[in-house]
């Protein structure tokens, strides 16, 4: 008997639980059902359609300046944010080394021009030398013509008294007379022939130190082009220890203190950043690869900094770079924004948020994007089948078409067929249509409450179910 009645209980209890689960399902579905639509009026106002992207902010022209040579930083006469003038002094690295190298390249030109002097002094001298050996083998010449002709003379006597002699008419001693003058004169002529040779000697001697000579002029000449190319290297070298502005500009960075040695043995160290004129700035954007195609050069942009937020600053795409920037496998592609900076507000560094305008339309009918969105129950499954063929693009690629509905009297969902335009990520142009400004267009269901389950819903965000401007 106990057993029956553990046994209902538990029965019992089952259907008391199926009951309530019930009773619940009815109740929640009865507080929570579709029964009016979200809708919003159609408004006419301008509309852009735009592609974001972020930069840093640049000078257009921005100029290192750096040291060619190395040295302890002398003096610096500029600071941070300091207006300089083309060919300003801004720093001054010690000069003595340079100074001392200098005084030394003139010296060495001093002595190599002396040498040439010198050398140009013995050339002088040396081709005297051989005009006068030259004068003097004329004069030897002369003394051995002379001689010779005094030997054949004194030949010719000889032989005629050896006839006179045979014949016994003249004596042994005038004819021993004859032969010694003969030999005297033998003697002339053979000294005259040897100093002709010896003074030829000399006139080779001569023009030897002549070459010589004209060897060390050549060479003293060299050494002076060498010693002008060591000083104007010096005086270069001097002069580079004179930093100085290259442009009219700001002084934006200054990457030296006074005492700081440089050194310029590899590379030309930065002192200082100029940017030539501020009031000219540049966007360097990195634009998605898949937004790069929207974006032209003479495109109007706008953009916002951080140190400016409730500002929107102008620009114009001034250049759309081919070269890919890849990042983590991000490819990016660099735009270059022209920027006016009248009051100088802004400053190289700061991020830019830009808005590059792709398109602009004035005065249009245009609707939420959620009406666009908004398929009818009985609609939804036949409007995916038939999407491809509706959402048509014309060759501008701006223009498609599209269904939306409109709630008329009675709360009847009418839909229509409309042609889109541009939009802004929020609203959506209508092109043509069967649509009038301040019609209502369904955005959605809406669900009412156990108070009002019958009431139609208006566009949450207004009062007035027109969408916020």
């Amino acid at each position: 008997m106990k057993k029956v009645k553990h046994w209902k209980w538990i029965i019992g209890s089952l259907l008391i639980i199926i009951l309530f689960v019930y009773g619940m399902s009815l109740y929640y579905k009865s507080h929570n059902t579709k029964t009016g639509f979200r809708t919003a009026a159609v408004t006419r106002d301008n509309i852009q359609e735009t592609v974001t992207a972020t930069g840093t902010l640049q000078a257009v022209t921005q100029i290192s300046v750096g040291s060619q040579i190395s040295g302890r930083i002398q003096d610096i006469y500029v600071d941070y944010n300091s207006k300089v003038k083309k060919g300003q002094l801004i720093a001054l690295i010690d000069p003595r080394n340079y100074e001392s190298a200098l005084t030394q390249a003139k010296a060495t030109l001093a002595s190599a021009q002396a040498d040439e002097k010198s050398a140009e002094a013995s050339l002088e001298s040396a081709k005297a030398d051989v005009a006068q050996v030259q004068a003097s083998i004329l004069s030897s010449q002369a003394d051995a013509q002379k001689a010779k002709a005094q030997l054949d003379n004194s030949l010719k006597t000889l032989n005629r008294y050896k006839q006179l002699r045979e014949k016994d008419l003249v004596s042994q001693s005038e004819m021993d007379g004859v032969q010694t003058d003969y030999e005297s004169y033998q003697a002339s002529y053979d000294a005259s022939k040897a100093q002709i040779s010896s003074v030829k000697a000399q006139l080779t001697a001569s023009k030897a130190k002549v070459r010589s000579a004209e060897i060390q002029i050549l060479s003293a000449k060299a050494s002076i082009s060498h010693a002008k190319a060591a000083l104007d290297q010096a005086q270069l070298n001097l002069s580079y220890t004179r930093i100085v502005a290259p442009v009219n500009g700001t002084i934006i960075s200054k990457e030296v203190e006074v005492g700081q040695t440089v050194a310029a043995s590899l590379s030309a160290p930065t002192l200082f950043i100029i940017a030539e004129d501020l009031s000219k700035m540049q966007v360097m954007a990195s634009i998605d690869e898949a937004d790069v195609g929207k974006v032209s050069e003479q495109q109007k942009t706008s953009f916002t900094v951080d140190a400016y937020s409730d500002k929107s600053f102008k620009g114009v795409v001034r250049q759309v770079r081919f070269e890919p920037v890849t990042t983590s496998n991000v490819v990016t592609y660099q735009g270059i924004i022209e920027v006016d900076n009248p009051n100088l507000e802004l400053r190289p560094g700061m991020t830019a948020n830009i808005t590059f305008i792709v398109a602009e339309r004035d005065n249009v009918m245009r609707v939420p994007n959620s009406a666009l969105r908004f398929k009818m129950e009985k609609d939804a499954a036949k409007a995916e089948s038939t999407r491809s063929s509706k959402d048509t693009t014309d060759s501008n690629n701006t223009k498609k078409e599209s269904q939306i509905y409109i709630l008329k009297g009675n709360d009847v969902a009418t839909p229509v067929q409309v042609s889109t335009g541009i939009t802004d990520g929020s609203y959506t142009e209508i092109v043509s249509g069967d649509l009038q400004e301040g019609d209502n267009v369904i955005l959605g269901y809406s669900t009412s409450s156990s108070s009002n389950s019958s009431q139609k819903t208006s566009n949450p965000l207004t009062s007035s179910g027109r969408p916020p401007r």
